[in-house]
C-alpha cells in the first residue's frame, strides 16, 4: 500500500514493455512452385532454383500435372504423356483432378529399404516388384522402368539382413490392402475411382482397382546410378513440350548452409538453427524428420524418429536405426552429419529442452526441469544421454529443403543456459564440414521517456521505451516482459521495468518474507489452519533472490509439503494465502494516511492503494481460481501471523479490503468502487482506528474457486 497525492495522478507499479522481433512466415505447399511460364501444368516437386535442382540418394520425386483440360473426376481421359529421361512415367488421377506420379533411384531406394526392418517406418519404401510382377500387382504397364514400390504388401522384399541390393528389381510381389509397409511417401492423394471404365486413378486394367489402390501410392524406380546423370522430366502436352530439368548428383556444397539466428545470445535464450539441405527432403508430401545424436564421439542419425507433431514414429521401437554408416551409400559427401558441442570452450552454453517437435525426457539425474537439461541429463525413449539429441523439421512447407529446430510455437530444441557465466563463451554446431558459433553475450541497455519540450505535466501519458536486447530471449515472437511470466523472472537478473513513486509499503527480504496456503478463509477471532506451506519469498535451493530493483517483486517458491504425485495441491474452496512480511501496523502508517481525519491539518488529500499481482498462481494450473478477496490479516499479539513452523497463529483477525476482484488489481481504498466493501469510508476507518499499532499484519487472499496449483515459481506482487 501507498500514498499518493491529488497532483499525480496513479503511480506505475509496473511497466510491460513489448518486444517484437521479425520472423519468416511461409504458406505449405498445396502444389510446387511452376517455376517457368513454360510450365504451367508440371510440378516436379525436386524443381528448385535455390538447390539449382538437385536432387541425390534415396529422395523420392513427385510429378504432379495440373491440367484443366484432364480434371474432371467423371469423364474418361487419356493418360496424359509424362516421360523420365524418354521413358514413360505413368500418371494416376487422384481425387482433387490432378495426376501425380513418384519415381526414385532404383539402387538408392533399396539401400534405404535395407535400413527399415519395421513396417511403415524409417526409410520403407514397401515391396520391390519388377515390371512383370508390377503388372499382375497393380494393373498397370510399368515396363519402361526398372520396377516399382508398391506400398502395401504381405512381406518386405529386403528385409534388413539380406544380401545388399542390387539396381534392378527382381522380386515378385502382389500388394495388398494391409499392413501398409511403405513410410517415404506418407501423404499421397487418393486414386480416382469414379471415372467411366472402373479403372484405378484411370490408368489400370478394368477390374483391377481394389490391387491398384492397395498398392498405391507407387514408387517407380529408374537406374540414375551412373552419377552424376542429368534427370528430364518432360510432359509431352499438345501445343508445346513442359520440360523440368534435373540433376541426380551429390549437393554441391555451395547449395549447403547451417545458420542461426543471432550473433550473440543472452541467458536463457531459443537458439534457432535453420539447415537448407534439399537431400534431407524425402518424402515430397510431407514435412520430414531428423534426429541427431550430435555428440562428437557418440553421433547418431534417425530419420523420422518422431512425426511433424512430434509424437514418437520410430523412437522406442526397433525402427530406431542409426543411418550415420550409410551416409556414404546415400550419396551424402560431408553433410547429413551435425556435430555440437555445447561447451567448447569449458563452459556449459547451451541446453537441450523439450518442445513440440522432440519429447525429450529427463534422465536419472536430475533436470533443470522436467523438460531441459544439459547433454548428461536429457535423452529420448532410445536415445541415451550425453548424445546431444536435437531434431530438425522440414519447414515452410513439404519440398522446401529447408529444416529448423523450433516448433509451431517457436520454441527451439536448444537454449542457452540459464547462468551469466556464459558471457564470451561460445558452443560449435558444426554441419558439412563448416563450423557456426553459439556465442554468449550482453548488451546495454536504454530507456526513453518522450515528453513534450521535456515536461511531463498532471495527468498527461507519454510513452517510455525500453530497448534491451536481453530480454528478447525468442527473436520470433512478440515477448511480453509480464511480471507474472516465470519464464522472464529466471532466477538470475528477475529485473522487472517498474517505476516507483512514493514510498510503497510492500513485501521484502528484510526480514524474509513467509507465507501459507490455508485449507479455509479465516474469520476474525478464528485460527487458520495451514494445509501446504510455501518457503520464504524470494528463497529456493540454488539462489536467494531478494527485491528485484527494489520495486517489491518476489518469487512465490513452494515447498514441503507437497504431494509427490505432479508435484501439484489443490486449494479448497474458499481456501487463501496469507503472507507475513513480519511487520507491525505501525510501519503500514508511514506510507498510508487518514483521509478521514477531522483533525486540522491532519487530514490527507490523496489517495491510498493497494495494487497487488498474483496472475502466476493460474500458471500450469487446472480448475478455477475464481475470484479474490483482498483482506488486512493482523495479530493483535504482536507476534507475528505465521509461526516458526509456517502455519497461521491463533486468534488472526482479517479487515476486508476489497472483495470479488481479480487475480490483479491497483484498487483506491478511500472510495466506493467496484471491488471495495460497501461503504468506501469503512476501509479508511478500520485501518486507522481499529487496528492497533502494535499488530502483526499481513495480507490474506481468499479465492472462491478450488484450483490444482503446481510447484513451479510464481512472482508475485
Amino acid at each position: 500500500m501507498y500514498k499518493e497525492t491529488l497532483r499525480k495522478i496513479t503511480s506505475l507499479s509496473l511497466l510491460t514493455i513489448l518486444l517484437t522481433s521479425t520472423a519468416a512466415f511461409a504458406m505449405p505447399n498445396a502444389l510446387p512452385q511452376a517455376h517457368a511460364a513454360t510450365n504451367a501444368n508440371l510440378f516436379v516437386s525436386a524443381e528448385n532454383s535455390q538447390f539449382q535442382n538437385y536432387f541425390a540418394g534415396p529422395q523420392v520425386i513427385q510429378v504432379i500435372v495440373s491440367d484443366p483440360d484432364i480434371n474432371r473426376l467423371d469423364q474418361a481421359y487419356g493418360e496424359p504423356t509424362v516421360t523420365v529421361n524418354g521413358k514413360k512415367l505413368r500418371m494416376a488421377q487422384a481425387t482433387d483432378g490432378n495426376w501425380y506420379a513418384y519415381f526414385a533411384d532404383s539402387k538408392e531406394s533399396q539401400l534405404a529399404d535395407h535400413t527399415a526392418p519395421v513396417n511403415a517406418k524409417g526409410l520403407n519404401f514397401g515391396q520391390f516388384c519388377n515390371a512383370t510382377a508390377a503388372f499382375t500387382a497393380t494393373g498397370v504397364d510399368f515396363s519402361e522402368t526398372k520396377g516399382i514400390a508398391v506400398a502395401g504388401s504381405a512381406t518386405s522384399s529386403e528385409p534388413t539382413g539380406s544380401a545388399s541390393p542390387s539396381a534392378t528389381v527382381s522380386a515378385t510381389c502382389l500388394a495388398t490392402a494391409a499392413p501398409v509397409t511403405e513410410h517415404v511417401v506418407r501423404e499421397s492423394k487418393t486414386p480416382n475411382d469414379s471415372a467411366p471404365g472402373l479403372k484405378g486413378g484411370q490408368i489400370s486394367t478394368p477390374g483391377a482397382v481394389a490391387a491398384f489402390d492397395a498398392a498405391w501410392p507407387i514408387i517407380q524406380l529408374y537406374d540414375f546410378s551412373g552419377f552424376p546423370t542429368d534427370v528430364t522430366v518432360d510432359y509431352h502436352k499438345a501445343g508445346g513440350d513442359q520440360i523440368v530439368p534435373l540433376h541426380f548428383d551429390r549437393i554441391p556444397t555451395n547449395l549447403i548452409s547451417a545458420s542461426v539466428d543471432r550473433t550473440a545470445y543472452p541467458v536463457n535464450t531459443q537458439v534457432f538453427v535453420q539447415l537448407n539441405d534439399p537431400q534431407l527432403n524425402i518424402d515430397p508430401t510431407e514435412e520430414d524428420s531428423w534426429t541427431w545424436g550430435a555428440n562428437a564421439t557418440n553421433s547418431t542419425l534417425y530419420y523420422q524418429a518422431f512425426n511433424r507433431n512430434g509424437g514418437a514414429d520410430a523412437d522406442g521401437t526397433a525402427a530406431m536405426q542409426n543411418l550415420i554408416g550409410n551416409l556414404t551409400n546415400f550419396m551424402f559427401n560431408h553433410n547429413g552429419q551435425i556435430i555440437i558441442n555445447p561447451a567448447a570452450q569449458q563452459v556449459n552454453v547451451l541446453d537441450f529442452q523439450k518442445n513440440g517437435k522432440e519429447p525429450l525426457k529427463c534422465s536419472a539425474l536430475t533436470c533443470t526441469s522436467p523438460t531441459r537439461g544439459q547433454t548428461n541429463q536429457v535423452r529420448t525413449a532410445s536415445i541415451a544421454i550425453n548424445s546431444a539429441p536435437v531434431t530438425l523439421i522440414e519447414s515452410g512447407g513439404v519440398s522446401t529443403g529447408t529444416f529448423a529446430d523450433w516448433d509451431g510455437g517457436k520454441i527451439a530444441n536448444l537454449i542457452t543456459s540459464n547462468t551469466q557465466a556464459i558471457r564470451g563463451q561460445s558452443a560449435t554446431l558444426r554441419y558439412n564440414d563448416v563450423s557456426t558459433s553459439i556465442v554468449g553475450g550482453f548488451g546495454f541497455a536504454s530507456i526513453s521517456v518522450t515528453a513534450t519540450n521535456n515536461t511531463w505535466a498532471s495527468g498527461q501519458k507519454i510513452p517510455v521505451t525500453l530497448t534491451d536486447t536481453d530480454a528478447n530471449r525468442n527473436s520470433k515472437i512478440t515477448e511480453h516482459l509480464d511480471l507474472f511470466n516465470p519464464a522472464i523472472y529466471n532466477g538470475q537478473t528477475g529485473g522487472i521495468p517498474t517505476m516507483a513513486i512514493g514510498t510503497p509499503f510492500s513485501i521484502s527480504a528484510t526480514p524474509l518474507d513467509k507465507a501459507v496456503f490455508t485449507s479455509t478463509a479465516a474469520t476474525p477471532s478464528t485460527a487458520v489452519s495451514g494445509i501446504h506451506t510455501v518457503g520464504a519469498l524470494g528463497a529456493n535451493t540454488t539462489t536467494t533472490i531478494t527485491q528485484a530493483d527494489a520495486i517489491n517483486v518476489e518469487r512465490l517458491d513452494l515447498v514441503t509439503p507437497i504431494p509427490a504425485a505432479g508435484n501439484t495441491f489443490t486449494l479448497a474452496a474458499t481456501g487463501s494465502l496469507i503472507i507475513d512480511p513480519g511487520k507491525k501496523m505501525s510501519d503500514l502508517l508511514k506510507t498510508i494516511h487518514d483521509t478521514e481525519s477531522n483533525a486540522t491539518g491532519l487530514r490527507f488529500k490523496g489517495f491510498n492503494f493497494i495494487n497487488y499481482d498474483l496472475r502466476s498462481l493460474a500458471t500450469n494450473t487446472t480448475g478455477t481460481i475464481g475470484t479474490v478477496n483482498v483482506q488486512l490479516v493482523f495479530n493483535t499479539a504482536g507476534t507475528g501471523i505465521l509461526d516458526a513452523t509456517g502455519f497461521a497463529v491463533s486468534g488472526l483477525k482479517t479487515l476486508s479490503l476489497a472483495n470479488v476482484t481479480s487475480l490483479q488489481g491497483l484498487i483506491n481504498l478511500n472510495q466506493t468502487s467496484v471491488g471495495v466493501v460497501a461503504n468506501g469510508t469503512q476501509v479508511t476507518v478500520d485501518l486507522f482506528h481499529n487496528v492497533p499499532k502494535a499488530s502483526s499484519i499481513g495480507l490474506m487472499f481468499t479465492f472462491s474457486g478450488a484450483p490444482t496449483i503446481d510447484n513451479t515459481i510464481k512472482p508475485i506482487v
